[in-house]
């Protein structure tokens, strides 16, 4: 267990190192687009669907009363299944 942790730790460092100017540009968009009167539009495949879903729900609702602010305008393109299987 210790190994799996110091790795993801390990991993999550390289990960800070190699893509925090990338994220940080990715933040600056995001902001400046919520800003402009614009919404988080969010996807995924598999898994990552759900991850979708729950960064949507995250985004509209601080999902805790600890943390009162603001609805971020967001959507998960993933819940409309009609759509998707429509496409598929």
């Amino acid at each position: 267990m210790r190994a799996y942790l110091a790795e993801t730790a390990e991993t999550a460092e390289r990960t800070a190192e190699a893509c925090a100017a990338d994220i940080a540009r990715a933040a600056e968009v995001l902001v400046n687009a919520l800003l402009d009167g614009g919404k988080v539009l969010l996807c995924g495949n598999g898994g990552s669907a759900a991850d979708s879903q729950h960064l949507a729900a995250e985004f509209v609702s601080a999902l805790t009363r600890d943390r009162v602010r603001p609805a971020i305008p967001a959507i998960a393109l993933t819940t409309d299944t009609s759509i998707l299987t429509a496409i598929a």
